[in-house]
């Protein structure tokens, strides 16, 4: 969507006689020379330009869908960095387990071979892998 002359975007697409498209205002100024060729093909050009309605409509089209990606991102990032928040002040309002929470216990429903919960899913997981 950038003119060949200007290298910036076009805001009114015209066609020259070269079959090319070019910034109306860019175009215009290059016709004004003694010998107007084109930039691209180094033909002698015409006096003549017609609009290029469909490339203007195409950039206006690639434009507003821009928009609406940006815009897309901008409300999912939004979203996320409110979820993340609201998880880490969740986080934040759990207490703390007691010091003694990860102390061994002794008794009757103590384990000294690493058979507590943790230690039977590890130990499948390796009998699983074994077999197969």
């Amino acid at each position: 969507f950038l003119c060949p002359i200007t290298l910036y975007k076009m805001r009114d697409p015209v066609v020259a006689s070269d079959g090319n498209s070019y910034e109306r205002s860019a175009i215009e100024a290059l016709l004004q020379r003694a010998r107007p060729l084109s930039p691209l093909t180094r033909e002698l050009l015409a006096q003549t330009l017609f609009p290029n309605r469909n490339l203007r409509d195409r950039i206006a089209a690639y434009e507003t869908e821009v928009l609406d990606i940006a815009s897309s991102v901008l409300s999912r990032a939004a979203s996320t960095a409110a979820d993340e928040q609201q998880q880490s002040a969740g986080l934040k309002r759990r207490r703390a387990p007691p010091a003694d929470a990860h102390a061994p216990t002794t008794g009757a429903g103590s384990s000294s071979d690493g058979a507590e919960r943790g230690g039977v899913k590890r130990a499948t997981r390796t009998v699983a892998r074994r077999s197969s």
